[in-house]
C-alpha cells in the first residue's frame, strides 16, 4: 500500500497541462536542465540507443520512487528540441510485475494490454498522459521494464 502512495505521487502531474513533475511539455533541454535543479544531466554513454525517428533522449538521471529505482531519460523532438516525452527505465527487473500492480491499483486496468513472446505492453490513459509500461525480455522477470510517458495531444 505504502509503494502504492508513493509511486501515486511520483506519476500525479498538474490538473489541466499533465506534465511530468518539475517538467513541462514543450520546454527546451536547457529549461528542462535547470527546471530539475540538479536532478538531470546531459546524456552520454548513458543515454546510447535512446533514440527513435523523431526523438532523441538529451538529458537524463536517477529516480527513485518508495522502493522502485529508475534511469529518467527525457526525450526531445529532433526538429522542435521541445520535450515529447520522458521515459523511465526500472533498475531492478524483479520488481518489474510488482511495477504494474502498482499502476493498476492506481489506475485501474489498463486500456490496452498486449502480450507477445518477448514483450508485454500494459498502456493506461490518465491525466491527459499516456502511460505505457514494457517488460522485454524471455521468461521471469523482464530482462528490461521502461515506463513512458506521452502526451495525449500529441
Amino acid at each position: 500500500m505504502r509503494a502504492a502512495l508513493i509511486l501515486a505521487a511520483m506519476i500525479t502531474c498538474g490538473p489541466a497541462r499533465a506534465d511530468w513533475q518539475y517538467a513541462h511539455w514543450g520546454m527546451t533541454p536547457e529549461e528542462t536542465l535547470a527546471a530539475s535543479h540538479g536532478q538531470l544531466r546531459w546524456c552520454d554513454a548513458q543515454c546510447k540507443r535512446q533514440v527513435s525517428d523523431d526523438d532523441i533522449a538529451l538529458l537524463y538521471g536517477d529516480y527513485q520512487s518508495g522502493e522502485f529505482k529508475f534511469t529518467l531519460f527525457m526525450f526531445f523532438g529532433k526538429e522542435t528540441k521541445s520535450l515529447s516525452y520522458v521515459r523511465l527505465r526500472l533498475t531492478e527487473p524483479k520488481k518489474s510485475d510488482q511495477l504494474v500492480e502498482v499502476f493498476r491499483k492506481q489506475y485501474g486496468e489498463p486500456k490496452k494490454q498486449e502480450n507477445t513472446e518477448v514483450m508485454k505492453t500494459f498502456t493506461w490513459n490518465a491525466d491527459f498522459n499516456w502511460i505505457t509500461i514494457r517488460q522485454i525480455g524471455y521468461g521471469a522477470p523482464p530482462d528490461l521494464t521502461t515506463v513512458t510517458y506521452l502526451l495525449q495531444l500529441r
